[in-house]
């Protein structure tokens, strides 16, 4: 009776340490690696953030898109956010003597009606670089963050969270450019650590974060919102963590994948706890049959004290 009750309590604390751990678990963070735009007649690469970046085969100087899956198996360095250099938006001012450029990943989502192009930055126009991260100086000035997008629910503005693209604007969210999220949320919000992107979910090539479905190779593309409620996984477009981590909805999003977990090790705890107390029992059974057996088998012994059984004894009728 004592084995069973100690059986028991450790698989009650068991239990209750399983719940614990599943109810901590975190969701799994992750940052997206760039592809890169390979030269087709030097094989020159250079980081890319997609294959819109790649000037198309047929032009001069033509190049193909590589994404980091493609580049680990070609044994290529990985790029990162802080080493992808990216366009522009940038407009006259001052009366056309100078222009203004605004870091940009793409023109049709991020430029406004008042810009006059988009493209790279000339390095002799204002000694600048625009990358993933930052509009980095040449000259020592101070960086200032790219910054991107977001997918907003109109009905209620606390569903809000930083994105690349406004292909991830789903379940009634609308796509809101840089300037709009400087209007609602102040400046410097979506900076690149706290810009979601999606992520490649099965297939032979594990788990890793993309922008768009040609990132990922054998493996199916998942949106942010998705990413996090169906797989528990959280993809961002940097791990620059310099700069303070601001909390979004997909935060705040339960994910469907923990509450089933809890549900199977539940199932699976409950029906080991009554397998165990199961076996305790048969055992105990067992044994008190094996005991109740013995007890037939066993001789009795009769003690005969009319007799003497020490022959070098005699009795005393017999001495007289």
């Amino acid at each position: 009776m004592m084995l069973l009750l100690l059986a028991l309590l450790s698989l009650v604390g068991s239990y209750a340490t399983t719940l614990n751990l599943i109810q901590d678990t975190t969701t799994q963070s992750h940052f997206y690696k760039p592809g890169v735009c390979q030269d087709l007649e030097t094989k020159r690469n250079r980081c890319s953030l997609t294959s819109d970046d790649c000037i198309p085969r047929s032009a001069k100087n033509g190049e193909r898109w590589m994404n980091s899956a493609v580049m680990e198996q070609a044994g290529l360095p990985s790029c990162s956010c802080e080493k992808t250099e990216i366009k522009a938006c940038f407009k006259a001012i001052n009366g056309g003597n100078s222009k203004e450029y605004r870091c940009a990943p793409r023109k049709d989502d991020y430029c406004d009606q008042g810009d006059d192009n988009y493209g790279f930055v000339p390095t002799n126009a204002v000694n600048s670089v625009c990358f993933c991260d930052d509009l980095r100086s040449m000259i020592d000035a101070p960086e200032k963050p790219t910054l991107y997008g977001a997918c907003v629910d109109p009905a209620d503005s606390k569903k809000f969270f930083c994105a690349f693209s406004p292909d991830y604007c789903e379940l009634g969210h609308t796509w809101v450019d840089p300037l709009i999220v400087k209007i609602l949320k102040g400046e410097n919000y979506c900076t690149c650590e706290n810009t979601r992107v999606g992520g490649c979910v099965g297939g032979f090539n594990g788990f890793h974060c993309a922008i768009a479905e040609d990132d990922c190779l054998s493996n199916n593309y998942i949106n942010p919102l998705a990413l996090k409620t169906k797989h528990n996984h959280a993809c961002f477009l940097c791990n620059k963590r310099t700069r303070l981590y601001k909390k979004d909805e997909i935060d705040n999003t339960s994910s469907q994948s923990n509450s089933n977990t809890t549900v199977i090790v539940a199932l699976c705890t409950t029906i080991g706890a009554i397998g165990l107390v199961a076996i305790v029992v048969y055992s105990q059974r067992v044994r008190q049959k094996k005991d109740e057996k013995d007890d037939l088998h066993q001789p009795k012994m009769e003690m005969n004290f009319s007799e003497n059984k020490n022959p070098s004894r005699l009795d005393a009728t017999e001495i007289s």
